[in-house]
């Protein structure tokens, strides 16, 4: 289902750790390669519309992959110019927060853990219209900046 949130802003986290990796007859590290499993993070403050119910039970015990997707606008138009996507996202933590006088908002917390270099239905992708300072058709395929 595509449900679509008012975002208020959004943060994305991607923690590269890296393990040198050293050989005889050199004092410095031969090479420096990620430590996988990478769990990528993505925290939402939106602007809280129709909450649903259902049963506590089914909300806890959810760990359907779901894959979000950040769409930003060409500056002036209704034109999605960037995207940023975390694919195979579980929900970790929801909170909402509500007050007189104010919007109520939620903040999601998604993960996702990375296996590798080829994992290309879990990760972070960034694609969007321009290149090299030039607007090109847009796809609705991540691309490039698989990690």
């Amino acid at each position: 289902a595509n449900a679509s949130l008012n975002i208020q802003s959004f943060t994305l986290s991607l923690p590269l750790a890296r393990t040198p990796i050293d050989r005889l007859g050199s004092k410095f590290a031969f090479a420096r390669v990620v430590d996988f499993p990478v769990v990528a993070t993505m925290t939402i403050s939106a602007l809280a519309q129709d909450l649903k119910t259902g049963d506590l039970v089914e909300l806890l015990d959810d760990t359907n992959e779901r894959d979000i997707r950040v769409s930003m606008k060409k500056p002036g138009t209704s034109t999605n110019a960037m995207f940023f996507d975390l694919r195979g996202a579980r929900l970790d933590s929801e909170s909402v927060s509500s007050d007189i006088g104010s919007n109520k908002s939620v903040d999601l917390t998604y993960s996702a853990q990375i296996g590798g270099p080829e994992d290309n239905s879990h990760g972070v992708f960034i694609s969007g219209i321009f290149q090299d300072g030039q607007e090109r058709e847009r796809t609705n395929f991540p691309s490039a900046y698989n990690l």
